[in-house]
């Protein structure tokens, strides 16, 4: 009987404790933790290179982030994979935000990190990369 109550007391605090998560929003501070781990240099028209980023929190890497400038306007595409729909090229992104807030926050935090990369590349040019910031091979 008490391993019942116990289970229902369980259950209950979980679905509570549930209902709450899907109810909040991200934490800025939980945005900030990005790093970047590589940037390789390919500029073409408006792109100036892609990005492999690193969030500490949830171990996630996400490879093949484009950065894109025009005029005095820089932003960043998340991955996506080329298509072709009437001989016209298309593409499709891999990675979506749901909110576009957080979006926008999310490439506000991976530019600051990439450009903190490439910054402490260029001071540091004679000094060799760790094996984890090499490139992969693949």
């Amino acid at each position: 009987m008490e391993s019942n109550i116990f289970m229902k007391l369980l259950n209950e605090c979980v679905k509570t404790n549930y209902r709450s998560f899907l109810q909040e929003k991200p934490k800025k501070e939980s945005l900030k933790m990005i790093e970047c781990m590589n940037f390789k240099s390919h500029e073409s028209g408006t792109l100036l290179g892609f990005a492999t980023l690193f969030l500490p929190k949830m171990g996630l890497e996400i490879f093949g982030c484009s950065m894109h400038k025009k005029g005095d306007r820089r932003w960043l595409n998340l991955p996506s994979r080329e298509f072709e729909e009437n001989g016209e090229k298309k593409y499709l992104n891999v990675i979506r935000f749901r909110e576009k807030s957080h979006y926008e926050s999310f490439c506000s935090e991976a530019k600051k990190a990439i450009d903190k990369w490439i910054e402490e590349r260029e001071e540091n040019l004679h000094e060799p990369l760790e094996p984890s910031q090499q490139e992969m091979p693949f």
